[in-house]
């Protein structure tokens, strides 16, 4: 995996990523109903009053604003109980939840959603063309509401629970440990007995090992000729001034003083 896709994943599993796409989403959604009352021609299939439309969208928008407040309450309580009681490192595994940010993300682009739509109805920028198109899309968001609050009911059963948490964290050590089995030097060699040490790469900071690029030091290996040794693995607590690597002449490629001198 490179490092592009590697943050690209982790990116993706934030919460807040999820949630922005889906009230992203619900804004386009409104946004496309008054794109439909100028493009669409002829006769609406269904006569909407403004009045019916915005009684739904009021509901919608007065329930979600609600329902978003008591579930970040209730996350909350959730990764409190999952920290006391189990480990703080499990509450990333809860945050990474589909579950929780799908429930979220529904809740708060259903709300984005309702208040565009009110806006524009407001203000009357819906013909009857965009009023049948808007009525059509409410209908499928109420659905997706329903649907998230049956999902996210059953999640909250269960969410920050010690058997919860620990098969969480079961499920994420297993995973990595298969990982770890199918490529135990990450691609690379293990790590020969040296004389010579080479020139050491050292940690600038302290903390926690994210991700090591194996295919992008392989390519400065081949370009560079030499060789890279790495003394730590992802997830490695490292301090600043802490060895990463040391860098050595490839077998026949020149001296260790040369090695020193490459950028």
């Amino acid at each position: 995996m490179s490092k592009l896709r590697w943050l690209l994943s982790r990116t993706l599993k934030k919460l807040w990523v999820r949630v922005s796409l889906f009230a992203l989403l619900g804004v386009a959604a409104a946004a496309a109903a008054w794109l439909a009352s100028r493009f669409l021609k002829g006769e609406a299939p269904l006569d909407i009053s403004s009045e019916a439309i915005d009684s739904l969208l009021t509901i919608i928008a007065s329930s979600m604003l609600a329902v978003t407040t008591f579930s970040v309450g209730a996350l909350t309580s959730a990764y409190g109980s999952a920290t006391s009681n189990a480990t703080p490192r499990a509450t990333p595994l809860l945050t990474e939840d589909q579950v929780v940010q799908n429930s979220l993300a529904t809740f708060v682009g259903s709300f984005l959603f309702s208040i565009v739509g009110l806006i524009a109805l407001k203000v009357s920028f819906y013909g009857p063309e965009g009023r049948a198109v808007l009525f059509l899309v409410t209908l499928v968001v109420i659905l997706l509401i329903v649907l998230a609050l049956l999902r996210w009911i059953n999640q909250l059963t269960k969410l920050g629970r010690v058997a919860d948490t620990i098969s969480r964290i079961e499920e994420a050590t297993s995973a990595s440990m298969r990982a770890r089995i199918a490529l135990p030097f990450l691609g690379g060699r293990g790590l020969p007995d040296r004389d010579d040490e080479g020139r050491p790469v050292r940690s600038q900071a302290v903390g926690y090992v994210q991700f090591i690029d194996t295919a992008a030091l392989s390519k400065i290996c081949e370009a560079q000729d030499f060789d890279i040794d790495v003394h730590v693995l992802p997830g490695s607590f490292v301090y600043s001034g802490s060895d990463l690597a040391h860098v050595r002449p490839a077998p026949g490629a020149g001296t260790a003083a040369e090695a020193a001198a490459l950028p």
